[in-house]
């Protein structure tokens, strides 16, 4: 199948237009979408599964309207949280309630966890830091993933401490999955956007993953996209 063409001003800039557009040709080409749980719990499927997660990086404050675009399309998504992080506090009057309504309109949300790298700078034990931050966003919402961030990309890797620990931490932390998980990874096509060297996508764009039939599994940043234009939320 020839990938699909998306002609619009936007589609270079992330506009919630494309997502709207390249969710629907998901749709209509027989694509199921699922949270990073959901599609574990349905065993991988390698064909015609599409799996969105979003690392809330920075700028919560336009994660509620990606969310409406979502529920508008039919779709839920994974979101994953910092708690460590200098850009928002997880803790806030308007974070913490937008978190708790996505969970309850179907949303899955987990841990975006940079524990290995603040617990170094900081002098940490990197078990207390990672525990103390599933502790708390277990207090107020049902967190059974996490993926791991990195504020310095040239230091402190955490995932590879991560996997050389995952059986024990999970159980210690009664946590089902972290999000490069050979089950998601090994069973899907990867596409996400970032830096290299501007913002564009860095494999595959959706639709080209798309049209293999293939299962995609999708990584956004909330913040990167908008509905008129790239700087109209706080």
């Amino acid at each position: 199948m020839t990938a699909a063409t998306y002609e619009h001003p936007h589609c270079s800039t992330f506009s919630y237009d494309y997502m709207r557009w390249f969710v629907r040709l998901a749709q209509s080409n027989g694509y199921r979408f699922y949270t990073c749980k959901e599609f574990l719990e349905a065993g991988s499927p390698r064909r015609h599964a599409f799996v969105m997660k979003h690392d809330l990086d920075a700028k919560p404050a336009t994660l509620p309207g990606l969310l409406a675009l979502e529920k508008e399309l039919g779709i839920r998504s994974t979101v994953y949280v910092r708690v460590t992080a200098n850009d928002y506090n997880v803790m806030s009057y308007l974070v913490m309630p937008a978190l708790v309504k996505a969970e309850r309109d179907g949303f899955e949300v987990g841990l975006h966890t940079n524990f290995l790298e603040y617990a170094t700078i900081n002098g940490l034990d990197p078990v207390q830091v990672l525990t103390a931050e599933v502790n708390l966003l277990k207090e107020f919402l049902n967190v059974r993933g996490v993926s791991t961030h990195r504020d310095l990309n040239y230091a402190y890797n955490a995932l590879p401490w991560l996997e050389e620990r995952w059986t024990w931490l999970s159980r210690t932390l009664d946590l089902d999955y972290q999000a490069y998980d050979r089950r998601l990874m090994d069973n899907t096509t990867y596409v996400n956007e970032g830096y290299s060297p501007h913002l564009c996508w860095r494999n595959k764009k959706p639709e080209e993953a798309i049209a293999t039939g293939d299962s995609v599994y999708m990584l956004t940043h909330n913040h990167w996209w908008f509905k008129d234009h790239p700087f109209e939320t706080w």
